[in-house]
């Protein structure tokens, strides 16, 4: 463009000089040279504002006005300037339109003709003599022009070209860079089992990208309608997912999980998408994502399972449990009926644990769980708190409390009758017991933590009244428990402080001559408050709390320092302590080690020290229990066997162990003058002790008779209050110093 304006500013200045020189009384010709420099200037005046378009309108028309005057005064299509109407238009075609271009060629063409018409009429004026050098100016602007608009529309279309290079380069680059961002997010979407799909309402068609076919199963490009996609769902969740999607066309967001079928296949998935409207509301397209959530789903299931449900029996667990509870509770107060919740604990399961092993157990427990299932309707709860404990909840028991409480028992008979049934563990066959409490429970009932804690209360009165029976609750049960925490606070306490409330009580073993070389230490209590409280009160409370390992460590550590005190006193110096020694505190991994150390600090002789086990002992790891036992005789302590014949007696162990003594139990003794069968046990274990070459000595004897049978049936020793009660060191010091003399003087 500028370069057009430049060479026709230039022709035009350069036929001035011509005319000025060669012709200076032919003014008109200065006209035409002087409109095409002014025309040149205004164009490029216009330029500079921006106008571009109107300077090249001004410019093709001013051109083409100022051939056609020069044309009429210089002699018509004689006048080598027609020859620039086909550049006026060149310029109209390329600057301005087509349309232009063609208006100028009728234009031009119209005026070469009227000229002809008019010069052939002479009514055009006859032009003066011409210069040749004003002809040859007039060829030479023409020339220039042409090179002029030559050279700018080669670099036009050079900068064209460039650009259109530029352009092309750009979308290759840029194609180049799409693709590479597609295959990313292919990759995007198949590591986050995220697809693209689009909905077209107009055909109803909905596509999907590669993942999301690959999520559908589908060959890559398959194409659904939507009574087709509707059909692929669930037919559970069709519904949902058709109201979520009439939400979708009233302008909510699309937001749907649900499972797809495909066959014998299943999964779930996500989609999502929002719908674009046309300007009069109309659903145009639906865009959206589908996402595979199979794997979460499955993740939320087990979450769910293992927040509510036992892993090992499939049974709700505690937090379930609680959530069903309170439900009862409130179906109770909305038909004013009853419940009842059972607190089941299996007998002797840890016993079944550490003989046969925890497989065995885990098979047990999830048969119980079956056997509960199967003894109660449907609608109530059967759940497993852990352990071997586990809780039935009864709904609508009709009638009042003391029907509810029939049916209850009788639901729990059945159970109790169940559990007895054999257990086939594999290749063996367990049986097994349960205890079990019971709590009523109505529209006026407290609290589910209260209500399991009378369940459980129930429970333990089951076990104390020997266990495979069943309880309700009973308000004084609460007032027991209070007491017994409270026993158990105090004992602690008096272990912990050593504050003088426990003390040893010695109760004498007679030989069968008469001569008293033992004397078993018993523990006593004195209670600052409640006073003297049997050891048959609060030894089960240490058992049950775990005391007993530190109170059998204080029984063991007073036990020698007494012996080391008698070793000065002539007639204690012989004299041995049996001290009783419970199963936990037994099976402590350094029980061997603290035996030796208490008796290391005390410097007394090992063999002045017997330790008696209950056959309960025995029930764990026999294997582990004489190779302790064998560890404490080689320190030179020595071990007997308590109760012998009320707990695990199996005389394949018994001829294992290595123990001193056989303690017949009290049991055997009690009733010996009346009951022949305790006789016969009695004579049994006599011979038996002897068979083994071990001394047997009886417990509980209380009359001279009893004394006078056991030494007939061959008893080796005895014990009893016969001969005298459990006393404090003080009163022993005494009795024996008393049978001391007397036997000195019988001498």
């Amino acid at each position: 463009m500028q370069a057009a304006i430049i060479a026709l500013a230039m022709g035009g200045m350069v036929f001035l000089v011509l005319v000025i020189l060669i012709a200076p009384d032919q003014t008109y010709r200065m006209l035409s040279s002087l409109g095409l420099v002014v025309l040149a200037i205004a164009s490029w005046l216009m330029v500079r504002e921006g106008r571009v378009q109107s300077a090249i309108n001004l410019l093709g028309v001013g051109f083409w006005l100022t051939i056609t005057a020069t044309a009429i005064y210089h002699g018509g299509v004689n006048t080598p300037v027609v020859y620039a109407y086909p550049l006026v238009i060149f310029i109209a075609g390329w600057l301005m339109s087509v349309r232009a271009a063609l208006c100028f060629a009728m234009l031009s063409s119209l005026a070469v003709g009227v000229f002809a018409w008019a010069q052939s009429s002479a009514i055009l004026p006859v032009p003066p003599s011409t210069h040749p050098a004003l002809h040859a100016s007039v060829q030479i602007a023409v020339c220039l022009l042409t090179a002029g608009l030559i050279v700018s529309l080669v670099r036009f279309h050079a900068r064209q070209l460039a650009e259109l290079n530029r352009v092309r380069d750009d979308l290759a680059e840029r194609s180049i860079s799409l693709e590479a961002r597609g295959a990313e997010l292919q990759r995007a979407q198949a590591v986050a089992k995220i697809g693209s799909w689009i909905y077209s309402f107009a055909d109803d068609t909905l596509r999907f990208s590669v993942e999301a076919c690959r999520i559908f199963n589908l060959p890559p490009g398959t194409t659904f309608s939507h009574d087709g996609y509707l059909a692929s769902v669930h037919r559970e969740d069709r519904d949902r997912v058709e109201a979520q999607w009439r939400g979708a066309l009233q302008g909510a967001v699309f937001d749907s999980e649900h499972r797809i079928v495909q066959g014998s296949n299943m999964r779930w998935v996500r989609l999502k998408a929002e719908v674009l409207m046309d300007a009069l509301g109309r659903p145009l397209l639906a865009e959206g994502v589908s996402q595979d959530i199979s794997e979460r789903k499955k993740s939320d299931a087990l979450i769910h399972d293992l927040a509510f449900f036992d892993p090992l029996t499939q049974l709700p667990n505690r937090r379930l449990l609680a959530d069903r509870l309170q439900q009862a509770l409130h179906v109770c107060a909305r038909n004013r009926t009853w419940g009842a919740l059972f607190f089941i604990d299996l007998d002797q399961f840890k016993t079944l644990n550490d003989i046969r092993g925890h497989d065995q157990g885990d098979l047990l427990l999830k048969t119980v769980a079956t056997r509960l299932c199967d003894s109660v309707r449907a609608g109530d709860t059967v759940a497993r708190l852990g352990g071997d404990e586990f809780v039935v909840v009864l709904l609508n028991l009709q009638g009042d409390e003391e029907q509810a409480a029939s049916q209850s028992e009788l639901i729990g008979n059945k159970i109790l009758a169940v559990l007895r049934q054999p257990y086939p563990l594999g290749e063996n066959e367990h049986r097994c017991t349960a205890s079990i409490g019971i709590a009523l429970f109505n529209a006026q009932s407290s609290s589910v933590d209260e209500l399991l804690k009378q369940a459980d209360l129930a429970m333990y009165h089951s076990k104390d009244a020997g266990r495979n029976t069943l309880h309700f609750f009973d308000p004084s049960m609460s007032a027991n428990a209070v007491t017994r925490a409270a026993l158990e606070f105090d004992l602690r306490h008096a272990v912990e402080k050593e504050n003088g409330q426990l003390a040893l009580h010695f109760q004498p073993q007679v030989q069968a001559d008469g001569s008293v070389v033992s004397v078993e230490a018993l523990l006593r209590w004195a209670h600052p408050t409640r006073g003297s409280i049997p050891p048959m009160e609060f030894i089960p409370i240490a058992e049950d709390s775990g005391l007993i390992i530190p109170l059998g460590n204080w029984v063991l550590e007073r036990a020698c320092l007494h012996l080391r005190d008698w070793a000065d006193v002539p007639h204690l110096a012989q004299v041995s302590i049996a001290i009783n020694v419970s199963a936990h505190q037994f099976r402590e991994e350094r029980f061997v080690d603290l035996v030796a150390q208490a008796l290391q600090r005390a410097g007394v002789q090992p063999h002045r020290l017997t330790l008696e086990l209950t056959e309960s002992v025995l029930v764990s790891d026999v294997a582990g229990t004489v190779d302790k036992m064998r560890a404490l005789n080689q320190l030179g302590v020595r071990c007997a066997l308590d109760d012998f014949g009320t707990g695990y007696s199996s005389l394949a162990y018994l001829k294992q162990l290595p123990i001193h003594l056989l303690k017949i139990d009290r049991t055997f003794v009690r009733e010996i003058l009346t009951n022949q069968s305790d006789v016969a046990i009695a004579r049994a274990v006599i011979a038996l002790a002897s068979g083994l070459g071990l001394p047997a000595m009886a417990e509980g004897v209380e009359t001279a008779a009893q004394h006078g049978l056991l030494a007939d049936l061959g008893c080796s020793a005895f014990q009893g209050y016969w001969f005298s009660p459990p006393v404090a060191q003080v009163h022993l010091d005494a009795w024996m110093a008393e049978r001391s003399s007397v036997a000195v003087q019988r001498a």
